[in-house]
């Protein structure tokens, strides 16, 4: 799944139904960094290129992370822990 800096996550299940995410290398090897949160059932991913444009007011709410719930994965609100 792509967050909207471009890095890539892979999102897996366990058996007790528990969303994990996982930062793929990017394409010159170097390792993204991102900070994730749970609320309730959903999993946000927040890239670390992200955060400070949240805190500067130069990306919305909207666009920064992804949640991933009982394995779907669809943009929504950033949640505050994220800033």
């Amino acid at each position: 799944m792509p967050l909207v800096t471009g890095d890539r996550i892979l999102l897996s299940t366990d058996a007790a139904g528990r969303t994990a995410a996982t930062a793929l290398p990017r394409a010159d090897g170097s390792q993204p960094l991102v900070q994730t949160r749970r609320s309730g059932k959903d999993l946000y991913v927040c890239p670390e290129g992200a955060v400070e444009a949240l805190a500067t007011g130069r990306a919305d709410e909207g666009s920064s992370t992804s949640p991933a719930s009982s394995g779907r994965a669809t943009t929504t609100r950033t949640p505050r822990s994220c800033r």
